[in-house]
């Protein structure tokens, strides 16, 4: 495995006027662990920025500290200024070579199964237009709406995360809304197909694009949340790409949803590992604050709980409903389930949520 080295020179505390030094390229940083004592250093940001692109935190970095002897260390953690996204501090944890430590390893997940080449190449296609005309032109006019309601200039740049076969984006831009289009797609099979419907792609994760390398003013991503190890990492990813004030719009499950928490083990939106994160409604509302986000607006507008809950019941007769909900759900009280519907979706209790959120 290649060394990777980093240079740093020690400072003194209290740091004189540390805005003028970031201005000068040096970013403050801190060494510790294993009982040593703190060391107080600066980093050429410009060195940092690459090297932090390109292992994160995760690889083990030899840091050269003036002339003293080089040691190993990790990137611990990392501040960032939130509007600028550039660094504003380094914790760099010292590492023992003989000693075991925990660090999180991202995961990287190479070739695709059968069932994505079957979902690209029949699935879509077959469904391709149903989907557009009752999915994907509705959705498109949803970000337009978001984009005039919220003062978005016209002509902004907009990227859709996990673009999928590209019919949403080709519903965007019949709108002539938006300016650039990008499609942001790892897998090389619908990449493919955004490329041939003429759209710029990104074939990556979004966690895998580097600062500066897109920028746009609106980002979108519909089901794909509930489908990661770390929707926190997913956040801080957009964000990287969104311009200052950016809006992004998300959909995805909600676990405090109706059906879900009714039916449970029963669900099947329950489904590792396909389904790996089902946040709360409070939950979602801070973890879009904690990766740097306002939550402009925040809804549960599904129409399928109760729908769910019913057809559930019929498929598997050992599912056990609480008797006033198996009066609520009947198939003959059609009106009444409705009803139902519309009370979920305006308490926030189904199970399908929509954020709208701004960089901040």
């Amino acid at each position: 495995m290649q060394e990777i080295k980093l240079k740093c020179q020690t400072r003194q505390l209290p740091a004189k006027e540390p805005n003028l030094t970031r201005k000068r390229g040096q970013i403050p940083a801190e060494l510790y662990g294993q009982g040593s004592k703190n060391q107080h250093l600066f980093v050429n940001e410009r060195e940092f920025e690459k090297l932090y692109e390109q292992v994160g935190e995760s690889s083990l970095i030899t840091l050269n500290v003036g002339e003293s002897q080089p040691v190993n260390v990790l990137v611990h953690e990392v501040q960032r200024d939130p509007i600028t996204d550039k660094f504003l501090h380094v914790d760099f944890y010292l590492v023992n070579l003989d000693k075991e430590i925990e660090t999180r390893i991202p995961l990287v997940f190479v070739g695709e199964s059968e069932a994505v080449k079957y979902w690209c190449t029949h699935f879509y296609k077959e469904t391709a237009q149903s989907r557009r005309e009752k999915m994907f032109r509705p959705r498109a006019g949803l970000a337009a709406g978001i984009a005039d309601r919220f003062g978005l200039a016209r002509a902004s740049a907009f990227a859709d995360i996990g673009a999928g076969y590209g019919i949403f984006l080709e519903e965007v831009e019949r709108l002539g809304r938006f300016g650039e289009i990008i499609a942001v797609e790892p897998s090389p099979q619908l990449a493919d197909k955004c490329r041939e419907r003429g759209f710029k792609v990104i074939q990556k994760t979004i966690e895998e694009i580097s600062a500066g390398e897109v920028s746009v003013a609106f980002a979108t991503s519909f089901e794909v949340l509930e489908h990661l190890y770390s929707p926190e990492e997913f956040l801080s990813a957009v964000r990287r790409i969104l311009l200052p004030q950016g809006l992004l719009l998300i959909t995805t499950l909600t676990v405090t949803g109706f059906d879900i928490q009714l039916l449970w083990e029963h669900s099947k939106s329950v489904y590792p590992p396909h389904h790996i994160n089902l946040l709360s409604v409070e939950g979602m509302r801070r973890l879009f604050e904690r990766a740097g986000f306002e939550v402009l607006e925040l809804s549960t507008p599904g129409e399928l709980d109760v729908d769910i809950v019913r057809n559930t019941v019929k498929e598997d007769p050992s599912v056990v409903l609480p008797r006033f909900i198996r009066y609520l759900t009947d198939d003959s009280r059609t009106e009444l389930g409705a009803s139902l519907q519309r009370f979920l979706q305006a308490n926030l209790l189904s199970s399908h949520i929509r954020v709208i959120a701004r960089k901040i």
